[in-house]
């Protein structure tokens, strides 16, 4: 999910809007609902002046809890009056990035009323489940305006999680009803960020 662009007075030179109005509305309008949590990227169109000002801002909207962070080639980092970039890796090297990681493996075990889930990911993480008998997600073709997109729904599942950060997960899903289809996915979260498997299948015997 991308958050809206971040003009402020205060990075960009823009009137009106602050980086505080602007990193609330995110986290009202972007994050929450029924949804839960969602991974959130703060668009950051903004003309730094200097690395560690920029690092600093970065620092600070993750601070607020907004869990990752873009910017544009408009107004990114190192661009100079004539809109073009200058060399932009003093900017990068300036921010502290945690070490990405892998998710995988994941393998199901099922029996009449429950199954066991297992994955594994090269760093340690936290372990979720969210299952549902019904798809986790639909998809309905939709018109805004004269604009034709997908409208993607949330099925609301049931969500079992451990927060102990292992490379070895499992988790058990119990009280389930036999020859079931289930639709299920998978979400781990470090220190680098949060990674979420597609919606898979198992059926109860």
């Amino acid at each position: 999910m991308v958050a809206p662009m971040m003009y402020t007075d205060v990075i960009y030179g823009k009137t009106g809007e602050t980086l505080e109005s602007f990193i609330d509305a995110c986290l009202k309008y972007m994050v929450g609902g029924v949804e839960g949590k969602i991974p959130l990227l703060a668009f950051l169109g903004l003309s730094a002046k200097n690395a560690s000002n920029f690092a600093a801002q970065v620092d600070y909207v993750r601070s607020r809890g907004l869990d990752g962070w873009i910017f544009w080639r408009y107004g990114g980092p190192g661009v100079d009056s004539g809109g073009y970039l200058a060399d932009i890796t003093p900017y990068l090297e300036a921010i502290t990035m945690s070490e990405t990681f892998k998710l995988g493996n994941i393998q199901v075990s099922v029996g009449e009323t429950e199954a066991t889930i297992t994955w594994t990911t090269n760093l340690p993480t936290t372990s979720r489940v969210e299952y549902n008998t019904l798809p986790l997600f639909n998809a309905t073709w939709t018109m805004w305006g004269n604009f034709p997109y997908w409208r993607i729904n949330h099925n609301l599942g049931n969500v079992i999680e451990n927060l102990t950060y292992v490379m070895d997960h499992s988790i058990i899903l119990t009280g389930l009803m036999p020859k079931t289809q289930y639709f299920f996915r998978i979400q781990s979260e470090g220190p680098g960020g949060i990674a979420t498997s597609e919606t898979l299948t198992f059926t109860t015997r």
